[in-house]
């Protein structure tokens, strides 16, 4: 669950990247408090380093042994007033994110960080020092390419043209939305070529656009060709650019002689596994998934002629990787090259059997990889600087930023999991307050912090295949490690997924459908763990939660579709089961409110009333297109974020549980962020888009 399984893993997680944005108003409208989607405001924090209401939910109940006698169907508690106003949420600030995509001109690299363009001084050697950046963007910017003064950059379903003539005042010039994520950029004289991915119910469909650039402040959509799968990769020809998609043999060339008239897509033969694409004159090369290229003559671009194929050597700690991108230099090319367990290899240099031009003469496309100046600049989670002269040695200089995995809060201070980091964020200015770094016990393993529940003043951390950190937060500004569950305490296997805090602390094992999978744990006395018990649930656990003297365990079955949510009373001798309700759809959350439990499903928000754990009932249910991904609860309110590509945060009025009123949205960068909230504040994060702080308003 926790790494990738080779290239299988690669190429879903790699596809994953695609779906990040939907069309939303740039930051800086004004904030509308009402039912429905709002738009925002963006007050900028200081950078640091109509959903309807379905009254009978597709639930079927079942009690889960030993149960006892069945006792009457419970009644739901009387419905209270609605609150007098709805509520509002707005943005206060947004920092971080994942770099995923860069482009050099005049000395300075404009990279894609979450949701907005960094500039980065390119100069000095041993540093990239950041100059400036964008307001907040529509979306998770993917891709960006830099021309005249000019950045193009692709944020959700938007292209955004940016004045970058100071690079410490970027400027918004110009947006236009589009039908679809975008995933790669094309430029050439004033026409942008578009690579999109378009959600669907099934796999996402794809498209390529041509869009008229010649004034940035009215950027105008001219065509577009459709694809039978999500653009991942695109390199521009002549008259013709070529697309392709990991998953597919085939590459797809459009006819672009009139952009303003763009023939069907035809199909041509290519290699599957392409990650990456670059056209040189008539030649046409990939990169692939073994840290190979391949070359075709495109002559006649419908007819491909293969030319060559060539492999780097394998790396001595990382093996192969995929191709994520490359630059050609005459006899050479340079490999952007990422392991299949997520690790960056570097920057690889492979000879080249035959000659080929560096690139089409006015041909800008969108990268992972930039050259300039004697060095590479890969930007890939973090940006890395190399040295083209040497570029197996150490990187010069990388711009790093914390990969977030959860969020927590704890009254105004933030918990947000990074890494194998835990921080302390003060809100809503989003200033680091301290920070704890854990080591890792299990070499050789994926060890990065992924999950985090409170109890008071303690943080109970999933460091997923390294077991569990015990966290003291009673000093903010010094975390420090209480206990462990690890090999240092005897639980050298120990893979932890999600994790509860009760009367004990409960661990969902990862990976585990079929066997003891629900660990209770006494933690008292962090420095001396007892293990409890452990209990068989039902499928592979994706979310737990303790509240009012219960523990609810989110299961998702590993041998047919749905999920089960299974309820426990609470006991100083483990967990005991009393009831459960299964779901068709996959289940992704769950959160505890008094006598109901929040469950969150791929059809949307589910309320269960379960005054009598032995006997659950569904006595709601809020549909969410494309699905719930994390709630958090304040008061009686839910604040629920979306899973799909039409990604948002949305506020749900639970006065009356048997009839949950959605009373405010707001749009968020990234698909599927979790959630935590805390008196006014709310904190959204995830490794895409970084941190969002917003607050609730009446």
């Amino acid at each position: 669950m926790w790494r990738f399984a080779g290239l299988a893993g690669v190429i879903a997680a790699s596809l994953a990247l695609a779906g990040c944005g939907e069309r939303r108003p740039l930051a800086g409208t004004p904030i509308i408090a009402t039912t429905g989607a709002a738009s925002i405001a963006v007050a900028e924090a200081t950078p640091v380093s109509p959903a309807t209401h379905t009254a009978v939910p597709t639930a079927t109940a079942t009690a889960a042994p030993p149960s006892p006698a069945p006792s009457p169907t419970p009644t739901v508690p009387p419905a209270t007033p609605p609150p007098a106003a709805d509520v509002g949420l707005e943005v206060l600030g947004q920092q971080w994110g994942q770099a995923a995509g860069i482009a050099v001109a005049d000395s300075v690299a404009y990279t894609a960080i979450g949701p907005r363009v960094v500039a980065l001084d390119a100069t000095a050697p041993t540093a990239l020092a950041p100059l400036g950046q964008s307001v907040p963007l529509p979306g998770v910017v993917g891709a960006v390419v830099a021309s005249d003064g000019l950045v193009y950059a692709g944020a959700g379903s938007s292209v955004v043209a940016l004045d970058v003539a100071d690079p410490a005042a970027i400027a918004v010039r110009g947006q236009l939305e589009l039908d679809g994520v975008v995933t790669q950029l094309a430029l050439r004289d004033n026409v942008l070529f578009v690579g999109l991915s378009r959600p669907a119910a099934g796999d996402p469909t794809g498209g390529v656009w041509a869009i008229d650039v010649s004034a940035p402040d009215q950027l105008r959509a001219l065509d577009s060709a459709a694809l039978p799968w999500a653009v991942h990769a695109l390199a521009l020809g002549d008259d013709h650019p070529f697309a392709a998609n990991p998953a597919t043999t085939d590459f797809y060339a459009v006819d672009i002689s009139n952009p303003a008239d763009l023939l069907d897509a035809v199909a041509v033969p290519g290699v599957g596994l392409t990650y990456s694409l670059s056209l040189a004159g008539n030649v046409l090369v990939a990169g692939g998934g073994v840290s190979d290229l391949h070359a075709w003559d495109v002559s006649d671009p419908l007819r491909p002629q293969p030319l060559w194929d060539v492999q780097a050597p394998p790396d001595a700690a990382l093996g192969l990787g995929v191709v994520e991108d490359f630059v050609l230099a005459g006899e050479r090319a340079f490999l952007a090259v990422a392991g299949y367990s997520g690790d960056v290899i570097g920057v690889l240099p492979v000879e080249l059997p035959a000659a080929v031009p560096a690139g089409t003469d006015g041909t800008l496309t969108s990268s992972k990889l930039a050259i300039a100046d004697g060095r590479a600049f890969f930007a890939r989670g973090n940006v890395t600087a190399y040295d083209l002269a040497n570029p197996s040695a150490a990187p010069l200089s990388r711009y790093e930023l914390p990969s977030v995995g959860d969020v927590d809060m704890m009254g105004d201070i933030g918990i947000v999991l990074a890494g194998n980091q835990l921080l302390t964020l003060g809100l809503p200015d989003l200033t680091v307050l301290g920070a704890y770094t854990g080591e890792v016990h299990c070499q050789p393993c994926y060890a990065a912090y992924l999950d985090v529940t409170l109890a008071s003043d303690v943080a109970y951390v999933s460091a997923a295949d390294d077991g569990l950190r015990i966290i003291s937060l009673a000093d903010p500004a010094a975390p420090a490690l209480l206990g462990s569950l690890d090999a240092t305490t005897g639980y050298a296997e120990l893979r932890v997924g999600s994790v509860a805090a009760g009367q004990l602390v409960y661990l969902a094992d990862a990976g585990v459908c079929d066997g003891p999978n629900l660990l209770a744990f006494d933690l008292a006395d962090p420095a001396t763990p007892r293990r409890v018990d452990a209990l068989s649930n039902a499928g592979c656990i994706a979310a737990l939660d303790a509240a009012d003297g219960r523990l609810y365990a989110a299961g998702n079955f590993a041998d047919r579709p749905g999920g089960a949510l299974t309820i426990f009373t609470e006991s100083a001798a483990g967990p005991q089961p009393a009831g459960s309700l299964e779901w068709p759809e996959p289940i992704s959350s769950v959160a505890g409110f008094g006598d109901f439990a929040l469950v969150g499903t791929e059809a949307g928000l589910a309320i269960v009333s379960v005054a009598d754990p032995t006997t659950p009932l569904a006595v709601a249910a809020l549909p969410v297109p494309g699905g719930v991904q994390d709630i958090a609860v304040v008061g009686s309110l839910a604040l629920v974020t979306t899973a799909s590509e039409e990604s948002q945060l949305l506020a749900v009025d639970l006065g009356d549980p048997s009839a949950p009123r959605q009373v405010s949205a707001v749009a968020l960068p990234s698909a599927g962020m979790r959630v935590a909230a805390a008196g006014g504040y709310v904190l959204v994060g995830d490794v895409a888009a970084g941190i969002v702080v917003l607050r609730v308003v009446e």
